[in-house]
């Protein structure tokens, strides 16, 4: 710490260090959540039993999220299990020692910042200790550190951070007259690359430098040499990579409507419903409300129009209005226009054109650094001068307030009861709050073997459904607590809806689900609901490829599994892999059938290719598991041939 804090400044940061510990403490022993799921429990280590050290490069590339697979963020993760298995609260104790340490890096941020732009010492001192405090403690940034996924957001912003530290230093050097195209050509590309390696959103380094540059520093140096200098530095690492992205979607403007089939909205009504969004991110940082910050908000209303609603055109207007003001008076207001530049840099991968889900407070991680110290350094030109003690009780008991407001959010995630009466509470016509209910009690009533709570489960799983007439995942809920068939009408709609449109990656997870249901757990749907489902899926004419694969790949695991059928199985999955044949996981489930027919030359073929496709040697364990199999079943299989010849 002492290389991150200047030592005059040291007992206040480890105060705002302390508090912020203080204040999320109560969440740290709450459950895992949403995403967490499929991207750990039911991803990543859900294969891992018994994992070692060994494993760790396989879980650092066991996720199939974004382009580069996030490996640093998945290898922490990885860590994390490696050390303390699945318990949540060192998972959530991680996030918060990470956000802890990207506390410290806002406020050297800052102190540069605030420096380079001509504010006085003092100033810079005060300012950068509140905005900390400010940053940490916001209650906007609870699901940053407790939604454990979102270390992905958090870890990336940490490179984030550096790359603008390391930037900072060498513009100061820079307008000195010193040479700093090291720092600037490598260190700061460097950081960029880890921050991609985390999450993908890590290459909004340069726009966020770029908006630095057009509200604060403008381009200013005493140092331009002819090869190296700043106009390059954009030219190359912003401005060429942009306009290459731009030249691959005017090639490939199909990339744009990705995701469309199984999104509620298209690419334009997503632009247009995020002009709203972004002022409600605005509102909720600016005027906190405990009640609005949550998990879920798929029930946001979607712009289908500047005019449906109405609001989104006040918004269009409102943003055009903001940017062409900032640009404008960034000679006389320069902070406003950091502010305004800033914020929008830092939303403009997931607030724009890419098909994600229309709202997450983790997005706001960084987002929020720029309003919040324009507004800091117009309260201190407002009070300062003449009553720098008023500004200072101002800030100070805005940061005890929030560190309040975030302890009581963090209380609220300490259970999973908790939290799910919390978000149902505050968003009852959200679909996936009420499906968290329904997924919440339907868990304590396999636990307790309570029927009164089992129906509870049901009243909020069928409201689910109702509120989300695209979406299978409550139906299947309903299935899973039926004790018995589902009743004709929840069966009947969850093959309407599995006819009505592709199924998606999430479906999959509700229909794997499906297949592995557990009579122990008081689950008794009989196959004929199971393979009906999965028959309903495979039928889609618009189902991608990919998808088929992996749905024929459960079906085929089914069949052995549940029916002890092989040769269906084995079927199956050879359809699989026909369809993805380069998938290593879709050869490894046919070479375990294969075991049973049994044909162990086959199996140990797909088993050879499965091993050559697995570059980033993710199915290690289970491949080396299948072959401690097929080599017993040999062994077995030689020992009972002279026995049987003796016979």
């Amino acid at each position: 710490m002492r290389y991150l804090v200047l030592k005059s400044d040291r007992a206040p940061v480890l105060a705002l260090l302390l508090l912020t510990l203080l204040a999320y403490w109560p969440g740290l022993s709450g459950p895992f959540v949403f995403d967490d799921y499929a991207n750990l429990l039911e991803g990543a280590f859900r294969e891992l039993h018994h994992a070692s050290w060994d494993s760790l490069p396989q879980i650092a590339f066991a996720s199939g999220s974004g382009p580069l697979r996030r490996p640093l963020s998945m290898g922490s993760f990885g860590i994390n299990f490696l050390l303390t298995g699945l318990d949540p609260f060192w998972f959530k104790l991680t996030n918060l020692v990470i956000h802890l340490v990207n506390g410290l890096l806002v406020w050297r941020v800052a102190r540069h910042l605030l420096r380079l732009a001509g504010q006085p010492e003092e100033a810079q001192r005060w300012l950068a200790l509140a905005l900390t405090g400010l940053w940490l403690l916001h209650p906007l940034q609870l699901t940053a550190v407790l939604y454990v996924v979102q270390r992905m957001s958090s870890l990336s912003g940490t490179f984030v951070l550096m790359g603008i530290l390391v930037y900072l230093q060498a513009r100061s050097s820079m307008l000195v007259g010193r040479d700093a195209r090291l720092r600037l050509w490598l260190a700061v590309p460097a950081c960029l690359l880890l921050s991609v390696f985390a999450k993908e959103n890590g290459v909004l380094l340069f726009p966020l430098l770029l908006a630095i540059e057009v509200s604060l520093l403008r381009f200013r140096s005493s140092f331009t040499p002819r090869l190296g200098n700043l106009n390059q530095f954009y030219g190359l690492l912003l401005v060429l990579p942009m306009l290459c992205v731009a030249a691959y979607l005017l090639r490939h403007p199909e990339w744009l409507n990705h995701g469309d089939s199984v999104r509620a909205f298209t690419p334009l009504e997503r632009v247009l419903t995020e002009l709203r969004v972004l002022f409600y991110y605005l509102r909720l940082l600016l005027l906190p409300d405990l009640g609005q910050y949550g998990l879920f908000y798929d029930d946001f209303q979607i712009s289908r129009s500047l005019l449906n609603p109405i609001s989104t055109l006040f918004a269009l207007v409102g943003w055009l209005g903001l940017l062409t003001a900032a640009l404008a008076a960034r000679q006389r207001w320069p902070w406003f226009t950091f502010a305004v530049c800033w914020y929008l840099a830092a939303h403009a991968l997931e607030s724009t054109v890419v098909m994600l889900e229309l709202v997450h407070l983790h997005r706001n991680y960084l987002a929020c650094l720029g309003p919040m110290l324009a507004l800091l350094v117009g309260l201190d030109r407002a009070l300062a001068p003449t009553r720098p003690r008023l500004a200072r009780s101002l800030v100070v008991a805005l940061v005890l307030a929030l560190a309040a407001g975030t302890a009581l959010r963090a209380d609220q995630w300490r259970d999973p009861l908790n939290l799910a009466r919390f978000e149902l509470r505050h968003r009852p016509d959200s679909p996936r709050a009420n499906y968290e209910m329904g997924r919440v009690l339907a868990e304590f009533a396999a636990k307790m073997g309570d029927p009164a709570v089992a129906t509870a489960a049901g009243v909020h799983l069928r409201r689910a459904a109702e509120l989300a007439p695209r979406e299978v995942g409550a139906l299947v809920g309903l299935a899973l607590v039926a004790h018995g068939p589902m009743t004709a009408d929840d069966y009947a709609l969850l093959i309407k809806r599995l006819r009505a449109r592709p199924m998606n990656a999430l479906d999959l997870g509700y229909l794997r689900a499906l297949a592995n249901c557990k009579e122990a757990s008081g689950c008794r749907l009989p196959p004929s609901q199971v393979l009906g489902a999965f028959d309903a899926a495979l039928t889609h004419p618009d189902l991608a490829a990919d998808n088929k694969a992996a749905l024929l790949s459960a079906l085929g695991v089914y069949l052995a599994n549940a029916l002890g059928d092989a040769h269906a199985s084995v079927a199956s999955l050879r359809d699989a892999v026909a369809l993805s044949p380069q998938n290593p996981e879709l050869r490894l489930n046919l070479a375990q059938a294969m075991l049973y027919l049994p044909d162990y030359d086959a199996a140990e073929a797909e088993l050879a290719m499965a091993e050559k496709l697995d570059r980033w040697q993710v199915n290690a364990p289970t491949l080396a598991r299948v072959r401690a199999d097929l080599a017993a079943m040999r062994a077995a299989h030689a020992a009972a041939a002279p026995a049987a010849t003796a016979q």
